[in-house]
């Protein structure tokens, strides 16, 4: 299959190639040059260095070189920016069109600042034909939130006003911020307690608020909705303060785009503005690996762009709820979730020392262990442990503490011979019913005295590490062991049979 996939992209260049060669066909020179400016902030220009420098001698940074007392200046004398904008070009120059890419981005202010500021270059020359509008990350919340919309709505309709001024054709495009996870996580933030899907669902509110009020705003890049549907999909984690080993992190502060992040804003902005299917750079686009992105997760990343630019419906995804009842716990693979519509989990019970698995209910019945749960719907699962009401150790078990091999059963009245035996390096192991219990506490006396708790199986007179037996040579004599095993660790909670007597076992040497 892998090697199907090189074979069609070959062929589409390859016959590219053809055409170009024979004259038919030139997408550089027959496609007249489109000038796209991007307006916005860090959260356009970046903010770690793999996003915030790339590709930066592609595009130009109008603000680049500003001295400290400019209103536009860039805020760290750093630059010039490639940021979004760089990977944006490099993936028109990959896809073969001609996009002249400019950036008027300074930190931390909104769209209202580059209108009072920046309109020099807003309205320069002969005008745009793209331009790309970004507010700051909490303008078009609600104000209950700590936004300010209605502020949102007039600097966007003062700034489509002043590029339609100079070029009535040029395109503008609202750039759609995504949730961010410094506010919903923490305590005390506008979003705390809530999932992340909150802060995105009402910056897409205010984002498409503002496209149906103002009809001479082409369209919304939707990238903030592309950050949920990455997470939806499991593609993408959902909350950097827990990260999840097997998946990527929109973010790089908990705030700013990650390297994962921007591409993904990258390539919805390519898809939105030029129409041409991300899918098409493939595994191998240049831009993900310069960044550090595996190809796997380009070719993710590029899906996800796709799916939601073209509005292609996700599969039906369905939330998986395990509860227990009684001492256990129950493990699901995959573990994370939700999980699309028809997908297998696995479930697997594990009882608590002292209580054994009893049956599935809810959602599902029997006691198969491990349950395959078909996803089908949402579904709420119970597990049941109950007590092992019959606990009880059942014999004793003489150990060769040098090979951690067994010996034989101790019996009561039994009577052994050191001479006789492998090795008088010993120990004494307790068996149990079930073979879990939550402690066993030794009692022996006689010739020699042990008093011993063991939380752990093995269950043993003079312990072990790891499962390798420690050792006791005992004295010549008689003994009495009694063991009793309990419900919980450190010899607490409930016995139910007080174990085994083994008393005149009369241990002669030779």
């Amino acid at each position: 299959m892998m090697f199907r996939f090189f074979l069609f992209r070959y062929s589409i260049h390859h016959l590219l190639g053809m055409v170009l060669a024979a004259g038919l066909l030139s997408v550089a020179s027959a496609q007249a040059q489109t000038r796209i400016l991007f307006v916005g902030n860090s959260f356009t220009h970046g903010y770690i260095a793999s996003v915030q420098d790339y590709n930066a001698a592609a595009i130009t940074d109008e603000n680049y070189g500003q001295s400290p007392s400019s209103p536009r200046y860039e805020g760290d004398g750093a630059g010039p920016w490639g940021g979004v904008p760089g990977i944006f070009k490099k993936l028109t120059d990959e896809a073969g069109l001609n996009y002249e890419v400019h950036i008027e981005a300074i930190n931390g202010v909104s769209l209202q600042y580059h209108y009072d500021n920046a309109l020099s270059v807003i309205q320069q020359g002969r005008g745009w034909d793209r331009v790309v509008l970004q507010e700051l990350s909490t303008k078009p919340l609600p104000a209950s939130r700590g936004g300010d919309i209605t502020a949102f709505f007039n600097s966007s309709t003062l700034l489509e006003q002043a590029v339609h001024a100079v070029n009535p054709a040029a395109k503008i495009y609202l750039y759609e911020t995504w949730s961010r996870a410094d506010l919903t996580y923490p305590s005390g933030q506008p979003y705390s307690g809530q999932p992340i899907e909150t802060m995105g669902n009402d910056l897409h509110a205010g984002y498409y608020q503002a496209l149906a009020q103002n009809t001479r705003l082409e369209a919304v890049v939707p990238a903030g909705d592309a950050w949920l549907r990455a997470i939806q999909a499991g593609v993408a984690m959902r909350n950097p303060y827990s990260p999840t080993a097997d998946k990527f992190d929109l973010w790089s502060n908990n705030f700013h785009a990650s390297q994962w992040g921007s591409y993904l804003n990258a390539n919805v902005l390519f898809y939105q503005i030029s129409g041409v299917d991300p899918r098409i750079l493939g595994a191998a686009e240049q831009a993900a690996a310069d960044m550090g992105i595996s190809q796997t997760e380009a070719v993710a990343l590029q899906q996800i762009a796709y799916e939601q630019v073209s509005g292609t419906t996700p599969p039906a995804q369905y939330t998986l709820t395990v509860i227990t009842s009684g001492s256990g716990s129950v493990a699901k693979n995959p573990a994370q979730g939700p999980y699309n519509s028809g997908s297998n989990v696995s479930l697997t019970a594990t009882p608590g020392a002292g209580y054994q698995f009893s049956n599935w209910g809810g959602d599902a019945s029997g006691s198969t262990n491990p349950l395959t749960v078909n996803m089908t719907s949402n579904k709420t699962i119970t597990a049941t442990f109950t007590a092992v009401l019959t606990q009880q150790v059942t014999s004793f078990t003489l150990v060769n503490a040098t090979t951690n091999a067994d010996i034989q059963t101790l019996t009561s009245g039994a009577m052994l011979n050191l001479a006789t035996l492998p090795t008088r390096n010993l120990n004494i192991r307790a068996n149990t019913n079930p073979a879990t219990v939550g402690s066993v506490v030794f009692n022996l006396s006689g010739a020699a005295t042990q008093n011993q708790t063991d939380a752990a199986s093995p269950y043993a007179l003079f312990l072990d590490n790891g499962g390798v037996y420690n050792s006791w040579t005992p004295p010549v004599g008689s003994y009495t062991l009694l063991a009793t095993p309990y419900t919980t660790g450190g010899g607490t909670g409930q016995t139910f049979y007080r174990g085994i007597n083994v008393n005149g076992g009369a241990l002669t040497l030779d």
